[in-house]
């Protein structure tokens, strides 16, 4: 026994369908968590101005900063004889792999992170600088592979 359909009995299967997939996505969904979202979200967004700004100055610097990998960790070389400033490493799959380390640069102008902090995976590098009254900002993708 074959079961013929018409049109108007599919476009109605086919509306169903599609309901069924959109409430199923709305319901279950919105439970998934999801670490890449800042929890200071607003006050993130309310800063992105500044961050803009400091992008600028750091595509102005006749050197940029270098960042090297090795089997020992990661090596930051900044260029510039005194100055102070942040490094976050920022790992995607969790809040917990991620790492702060503050820094002043006066006469040494080279950071050093140990493999011991770090994780098999990808990070974002995200470097703020304030060198003679001007903030920098700098960053760059990288995946560790030791």
């Amino acid at each position: 026994m074959k079961i013929k359909l018409g049109w108007d009995t599919c476009i109605i299967l086919s509306i169903v369908t599609f309901i069924s997939f959109i409430i199923y996505i709305a319901f279950f969904f919105k439970n998934i968590d999801s670490q890449l979202v800042s929890e200071k979200y607003y006050e993130d967004e309310l800063k992105y101005q500044e961050t803009i700004n400091e992008k600028k100055n750091a595509l102005k610097l006749s050197d940029k900063i270098n960042i090297l990998t090795s089997p020992y960790g990661i090596k930051v070389i900044f260029y510039i004889s005194n100055g102070y400033g942040s490094i976050k490493l920022f790992r995607f799959s969790s809040k917990n792999l991620d790492l702060t380390r503050y820094f002043n640069i006066s006469g040494r102008n080279k950071l050093f992170i140990n493999k011991k902090f770090l994780r098999k995976g990808y990070y974002k590098i995200i470097i703020r600088l304030k060198h003679n009254k001007t903030k920098y900002f700098f960053e760059k993708n990288l995946y560790w592979n030791e």
